[in-house]
């Protein structure tokens, strides 16, 4: 009983699809040994395309943030000439 807890807790602290989980832990057949196998590859792959999906969403993220911060610094810059064209100080 103490070993299926630990194993559920981890499996969903990773984030691993519950029904596969539980058929495993609870059942056990011949695909769910978890030394090297079917389901094992399975729960690693599944928790790699999670992992890559994060990443792409990250980086997309990345891409606009560095296309305002573009934006922002063309403002900037077109701020300070003008000020500078003036003579006013920048506030």
């Amino acid at each position: 009983m103490g070993r299926r807890f630990i194993f559920w807790f981890q499996c969903f602290g990773w984030g691993l699809d519950p029904c596969v989980v539980s058929f495993c832990s609870l059942y056990k057949p011949p695909a769910c040994n978890f030394g090297g196998t079917k389901v094992s590859f399975y729960l690693i792959r599944q928790r790699k395309d999670e992992l890559e999906q994060r990443m792409f969403a990250l980086q997309e993220s990345r891409r606009e943030l560095m296309v305002q911060l573009e934006g922002f610094m063309k403002l900037l810059k077109e701020e300070e000439q003008r000020h500078q064209a003036g003579g006013a100080p920048i506030k």
